[in-house]
């Protein structure tokens, strides 16, 4: 089964299980959730650091569940430049927030990635290890500083050879009309050495294998991004859906071996719908 779609049905699920509990005398009066999937394509580099880029199928679950006292669950998976989350804020205020999260983050592969593959890859890597896909746990919090919108997370890969990212961020959205809402998302993201050498790292034996020259990064800055959506709705609940996102590849992690360009643009296309 294609990795997107097992993803997407896990958060799908989840979501039925927390949906399923609500009171509908409850839902009547406001609803506390909210519950979308889409679908779209995406162009997007063939990897972190490739020129080269092509259309991928994008699929995604993003929602919320309010809950009395037990504070707010969310599935967040539309993002071009955050990985998909299941998150559960224990505290969710509009000033202050946070709790913990189970993510995925996806991996990397030596051969082109199809339309439907979710793992980013490029022959030009041939002779270098296969990076898995990994399920993550963290920790997170939010913040309005000054009126700014503010969140920071720690994730830790379960299994394999990807280690810790923190992301740092401000989610600022922006509702010109009722129809429409805009996103405007920059975030930085430092990796530990773990999660650098798994992606830009190259060892003696790949160096030989591949022809890379060796290359050992340490804990580091890896990238700033900015991403942007908007969401139109056009009504029964169907939307459109676009964003554009582009990310700047930092010190050690751009000065690998195997980066071609610094400089990672992607766009998607795609339709949601609200339930």
């Amino acid at each position: 089964m294609n990795t997107g779609v097992a993803i997407l049905k896990i958060l799908i699920g989840a979501a039925a299980c927390f949906l399923g509990g609500i009171n509908p005398a409850i839902a009547e009066q406001q609803r506390p959730w909210e519950f979308q999937i889409g679908a779209g394509i995406a162009n997007m580099p063939d990897y972190s650091g490739s020129r080269a880029s092509g259309p991928r199928l994008r699929l995604w679950a993003d929602g919320t569940f309010r809950t009395t006292d037990l504070g707010t669950f969310a599935i967040d998976s539309g993002s071009l430049t955050v990985e998909p989350e299941f998150r559960w804020d224990v505290v969710d205020k509009p000033d202050l927030g946070g709790g913990v999260l189970i993510g995925y983050r996806f991996g990397r592969s030596s051969s082109n990635p199809g339309f439907t593959d979710t793992n980013d890859g490029s022959a030009r890597l041939d002779g270098l290890a296969n990076v898995n896909g990994a399920f993550d746990a963290g920790v997170e919090g939010h913040a309005m500083i000054f009126g700014v919108p503010i969140f920071a997370q720690v994730r830790s890969a379960l299994s394999g050879t990807q280690g810790t990212v923190v992301n740092v961020g401000i989610f600022v959205p922006v509702s010109p009309g009722s129809t429409v809402e805009f996103v405007i998302l920059p975030t930085m993201t430092w990796a530990n050495a773990r999660q650098m050498r798994a992606f830009y790292g190259i060892t003696s034996a790949e160096s030989v294998a591949s022809g890379f020259a060796l290359y050992n990064p340490g804990a580091a800055w890896e990238n700033a991004a900015l991403e942007i959506s908007a969401d139109w709705s056009a009504g029964a609940g169907l939307h459109v859906i676009a964003s554009l996102a582009y990310q700047r590849l930092l010190g050690s992690a751009g000065n690998s071996p195997i980066v071609q360009t610094r400089n990672q643009a992607s766009a998607l296309a795609g339709l949601a719908w609200s339930f």
